[in-house]
């Protein structure tokens, strides 16, 4: 039997026959303020926790995070003492490893953040006091068996903003409990305009970044594009227009090689993703081309965080596939090049008049 196919027999096992019987299976914690994380997301979503744990951990709890490997990175890069599992769902045998690592400490309360049932599982099956699930937006993302897992689920009005949202999960947990939407973390400020152009999903991606790119340079400002190698590739007009203009190309190699250029910009713009998020969540000026995401939901907060949106009925999108529904992606074609160019050169112009 190959490794998938057991994987997915331990799945529906765990989920249906195993997990009512774990789920009241409340241990004794030798603290009361150890947490378990699951999150499975992308990087902005871990990084609208990041605040979350910083706040936690300076209330002294202890917290173990279950996730992707770059939560670990992340963690280490800003200094968060904070133990990080990595678990990608990919074989029977690492999610067993992952249960056994997660077993071998007890927890007050352990919390699945993320919809899937690789969470629910490891939280299911963890020596913990409270299971607690995250169920939002129920007719799209809940998973078989869901309720299942844990001794309590809970959901939030679905524009209810996700950094709120764990504010109000763990506050619910543990009683006194605030967080500001900040990430404690010493930056330095070059002046220079960083831009990343890209996004994990096409429709996200705004078109008019070549335009945008070529007009700052030929007004004599600083910028720097930044991506991965894959990123760069998967744009040839941004990276034609890129290599004819003044300004620096950055090739990623590392998630600490991002968050070290945005720790040293003086400014940030990007589309809906994981970078404009950190940017934004540091305190840095920052300049999101918002599209087909969920913006009550999910859009960066911060102290000086600019959104470019347009309206659009079909929003928050749906779909799955890498070609707009719609046809056109207006939601992202509607932003026009002067209005974001206006934006950025009067801040800079505001910042050299001081």
């Amino acid at each position: 039997m190959s490794s998938k196919i057991l994987l997915k027999f331990f799945k529906y096992y765990w989920t249906f026959i195993e997990a009512p019987l774990h789920r009241f299976r409340k241990t004794p914690p030798p603290s009361a303020r150890n947490l378990l994380i699951a999150r499975f997301d992308g990087l902005g979503d871990f990084f609208l926790l990041v605040p979350h744990l910083q706040a936690l951990a300076e209330k002294g709890f202890q917290i173990t995070c279950i996730g992707p490997a770059f939560q670990k990175r992340i963690c280490t890069y800003l200094s968060l003492d904070i133990t990080c599992i990595p678990f990608v769902p990919g074989s029977f045998h690492e999610l067993s490893q992952t249960v056994l690592e997660v077993q071998k400490q007890s927890f007050s309360h352990a919390f699945n953040l993320s919809m899937n049932a690789w969470g629910g599982i490891i939280v299911n099956r963890s020596f913990s006091a409270a299971k607690t699930g995250l169920l939002q937006e129920k007719e799209h993302y809940v998973y078989k068996g869901a309720r299942l897992f844990y001794n309590k689920t809970e959901s939030f009005d679905p524009t209810m903003h996700g950094f709120n949202v764990l504010t109000s999960v763990f506050a619910n947990a543990i009683g006194d409990y605030s967080a500001t939407p900040r990430i404690h973390r010493p930056h330095t400020d070059t002046g220079t305009v960083l831009i990343h152009p890209y996004a994990n999903w096409k429709p996200r991606m705004w078109p008019g970044f070549p335009a945008l790119i070529q007009r700052l340079a030929g007004d004599g400002i600083e910028l720097k594009i930044i991506g991965t190698k894959d990123e760069h590739e998967s744009s040839p007009a941004t990276r034609e227009v890129s290599h004819k203009v003044n300004c620096s190309i950055v090739t990623l190699d590392s998630i600490e090689h991002l968050l070290t250029e945005i720790d040293r910009a003086g400014y940030f713009i990007g589309n809906d993703s994981g970078p404009a998020h950190y940017a934004a969540l540091i305190g840095k000026p920052t300049y999101v081309l918002w599209g087909p995401g969920y913006y009550e939901r999910v859009r960066p907060l911060g102290t000086d965080v600019h959104i470019f949106i347009k309206p659009a009925a079909c929003r928050p999108c749906r779909q799955r596939g890498d070609i707009c529904s719609d046809g056109d992606n207006h939601c992202l074609r509607d932003i026009p090049v002067d209005e974001v160019f206006a934006a950025i050169r009067t801040r800079i112009n505001e910042r050299n008049d001081r």
